[in-house]
């Protein structure tokens, strides 16, 4: 479901600032991923929200959401618990899943993003998914 700068209540803010007052946000699904740990015995459950440009973008996400579901559930799958457990682990896949839902909006933008020089791939907050909010993150 997607929210433009309303809580999920359905409730207007009080006063929102100005940098979220025009948000557009996609829920998402939990995710539960066995994680890359050896013995594969550990998993993460994720809920994630999307920061979108638009209710069009939100709307096309909606229609490609088996994709941008299968793509971040191997972001996650190649991830260690103790990369996961720190604060730099969850930033890290924030800026992953931004680039990976880039990919599935626009492949031909995400080509010159693999073009670039690693430290250059850090996502654009202008592009069409503006950030990547955890709503809840387990790891057990």
């Amino acid at each position: 479901m997607a929210y433009r700068g309303v809580r999920e209540t359905g409730a207007r803010s009080p006063e929102p600032d100005a940098k979220h007052a025009d948000a557009t946000y996609l829920a998402l699904e939990n995710l539960i991923v066995n994680l890359a740990d050896p013995g594969g015995e550990r998993v993460a459950q994720i809920g994630m929200t999307l920061d979108v440009r638009d209710e069009k973008t939100a709307a096309r996400l909606k229609t490609l959401m088996p994709v941008v579901r299968s793509r971040m559930l191997m972001l996650v799958s190649q991830r260690t618990s103790e990369e996961l457990l720190k604060r730099d682990g969850k930033e890290k896949l924030a800026d992953d899943v931004m680039i990976e839902v880039t990919r599935v909006l626009n492949p031909d933008a995400a080509r010159a993003v693999d073009d670039e020089a690693p430290r250059a791939r850090k996502p654009r907050a202008s592009g069409p998914v503006r950030g990547v909010l955890f709503s809840s993150f387990i790891v057990q």
